[in-house]
């Protein structure tokens, strides 16, 4: 078993090998969305290299893995929350990867709990129908939850505003509210979080504010280490309570 509460380096097929067959109570993962995504907010004016199989083609070869290995290490019950892309009916290619996902995660889990409507706030770019939105398919694993801490009002849309990546972060972080709604209303305290893209890191941190043991997993170096440097600022924060 990889040691918790910790940020590993590596392609998360490989990494994912070393999970115990259901061991982790939720997957909270902002995969490539399939959409070749390049941020314009690259570090001294150069544009960031491509997101690594993020290209449809490569994309779609690689993602059933992705969601069968994901499936293999959640408990009986576990919740898996998938980011899954910037729909707009104005570009074909934004919306054919959610139609994939949407298919991958329901052929490997049998049915999908929800599809959940992230509303940023703030439109994209584009023109006509600009995106203002972003998918979170739902899926329980043997399609029923473990743990439902949602209160009677909750709807499928969740508002929280985008952020707007500065130049050298990471291109496309969630807000920590958001992924504290989805950690809270799936988990305990106490259960495990897997973040396979864990990117800047975000997810981890919400899984750390809410008490939750956790697994970062990251390809590139350049993100590790900004993961790492996260939470190790926000372990070193002085704390009231």
């Amino acid at each position: 078993m990889l040691e918790l509460n910790r940020i590993h380096e590596g392609d998360c097929l490989q990494v994912m090998r070393e999970i115990p067959d259901e061991s982790v109570h939720m997957i909270v993962a902002d995969m490539p969305y399939g959409v070749s995504f390049k941020s314009n907010m690259g570090e001294a004016g150069f544009q960031k290299e491509a997101i690594e199989n993020d290209g449809f083609e490569e994309w779609l070869k690689v993602m059933p893995k992705w969601i069968h290995s994901m499936k293999r290490v959640l408990v009986p019950g576990g919740t898996l929350a998938l980011f899954s892309g910037i729909c707009s009916g104005t570009t074909g290619k934004r919306v054919a990867p959610l139609h994939h996902a949407m298919r991958e995660v329901e052929g490997h889990f049998g049915e999908l709990a929800d599809v959940i409507v992230w509303d940023r706030c703030d439109m994209g770019m584009g023109w006509a129908y600009r995106p203002v939105w972003e998918a979170i398919i739902m899926a329980h694993k043997n399609c029923k939850a473990r743990v439902d801490n949602t209160k009677p009002t909750q709807t499928n849309i969740l508002r929280h505003p985008r952020i707007i990546p500065k130049a050298g972060e990471h291109p496309t972080p969630k807000p920590i509210p958001l992924i504290g709604d989805l950690i809270r209303n799936s988990t305990n305290e106490g259960d495990l979080i897997l973040d396979p893209f864990c990117g800047g890191g975000n997810i981890l941190e919400a899984a750390e504010i809410l008490k939750r043991n956790w697994l970062g997993i990251e390809i590139k170096m350049e993100y590790v280490t900004m993961s790492r440097d996260r939470m190790r600022v926000y372990a070193e924060q002085p704390r009231m309570f």
